[in-house]
């Protein structure tokens, strides 16, 4: 059986929701009909390199000296395809969007297909729209990975809903934890972990998360809050932390590699606090690990999350409410247990990598009987 060449576009592979779907995808595909390979159009990255790493073929592009930026991304691409023989070019940023759809101008043969990612529309970086809203036409397929996403999408750029298909974020199952990257100070403790993973950005909504400690703080409950991420908003958090006393109670470990295995699984509940999200990677991390996770009603979450039974759904920037329910958490440690082992479950069978990976390889191996369709200008 012949095999169809797949090649995944990506501005870069450091750490990420994004980045770890893509990973997922590449060591989930099935290598008897696949051959993958991965372009980082800007920089490989901590996961790129992990895949190299690993023995997957992670290609970056090189600018040409003199330019601030590589205009000429798009013909170094359409050479690689070339060169590697690729048929089916999946992208998922705007630049790589806009350079596979230029590649496919001169390749008509090429599938394309497009993965959104991002959550907020219509609210987004002026370019990054004008982008997605001209090439969104070029693509074969377009994924979006939520439904509340795949609505915002289609208002925003004009499409009609039947062009975007949905494609929810999945996890491995049962993966094997690394040793914990918790400082031997935190677990010495001997309180609740209350933890989360993100990047340091107004999006996550870590200022609340400081509010929320502190109420739990101020009803005398014993809990130690960890925050595995980095980001340009540490110096405005760790101000904060000190103005509400809470300089050993709220714990910013920065960067932390596979904080999926090495972090999620050492923690006793799983807080984010989102403002916006579309579907979140480490919020089903924390479902897989068996964790009680509390979730803003953002992006999918409420779909993905059955309030009171698997985990808990608060509107955005309510810090009572997110302390009500961590308080309660905090006390019972059978009710962790319980809204843990269900919320497994539920990771296990809805949302596990493999049901992910079927789906886009129905879209990979589509490409291999139907010709590609003309770009829809």
């Amino acid at each position: 059986m012949r095999k169809t060449n797949v090649m995944i576009v990506v501005a870069g592979l450091n750490i990420g929701g994004l980045e770890v779907v893509i990973a997922n995808l590449c060591r989930h595909l099935d290598r008897a009909k696949f051959d993958v390979s991965i372009c980082c159009l800007k920089v490989i990255g901590s996961i790129g390199r992990e895949l190299i790493a690993e023995g997957y073929s992670v290609h970056a592009l090189e600018k040409p000296r003199g330019l601030r930026n590589n205009y000429v991304s798009w013909l170094q691409l359409l050479a690689l395809t070339r060169k590697l023989g690729t048929q089916v070019l999946h992208s998922h940023s705007p630049d790589s969007l806009l350079d596979v759809s230029l590649c496919k101008l001169f390749r008509r043969r090429l599938r394309v297909i497009h993965t959104f990612h991002y959550g907020n529309y219509p609210n987004r970086v002026r370019q990054d729209l004008r982008i997605e809203r001209i090439f969104s036409r070029v693509p074969d397929a377009l994924v979006a990975v939520g439904d509340e996403q795949k609505g915002k999408i289609a208002r925003t750029f004009d499409l009609p809903m039947e062009s975007l298909t949905t494609i929810w974020n999945g996890v491995p199952t049962r993966r094997e934890s690394l040793p914990s990257c918790l400082p031997a100070s935190v677990r010495a403790r001997q309180r609740p972990i209350i933890g989360t993973a993100c990047t340091l950005i107004e999006q996550k909504g870590l200022t609340y998360l400081l509010d929320v400690a502190h109420l739990l703080k101020q009803r005398g409950r014993q809990a130690t809050f960890v925050v595995a991420g980095e980001g340009h908003l540490r110096g405005e958090l760790e101000q904060k932390r000190s103005r509400l006393g809470l300089d050993d109670d709220v714990v910013l470990l920065g960067w932390v590699d596979n904080a999926g295995t090495s972090f999620i699984p050492y923690v006793d509940i799983f807080l984010l606090p989102s403002l916006w999200e579309a579907m979140s990677v480490v919020v089903l991390e924390a479902m897989e690990a068996g964790k009680p996770v509390v979730v803003t009603n953002v992006g999918e979450n409420d779909r993905v999350i059955e309030h009171g039974v698997d985990g808990w759904v608060v509107e955005p920037r309510d810090v009572k409410s997110m302390a009500a329910i961590l308080e309660r958490l905090v006390d019972d440690q059978d009710l962790r247990a319980r809204a843990g082992a269900r919320a497994q479950a539920k990771a296990r069978t809805q949302f596990s990598v493999e049901r992910m990976v079927a789906a886009y390889e129905m879209l990979y191996e589509e490409g291999a009987v139907r010709a590609p369709r003309a770009p829809r200008w």
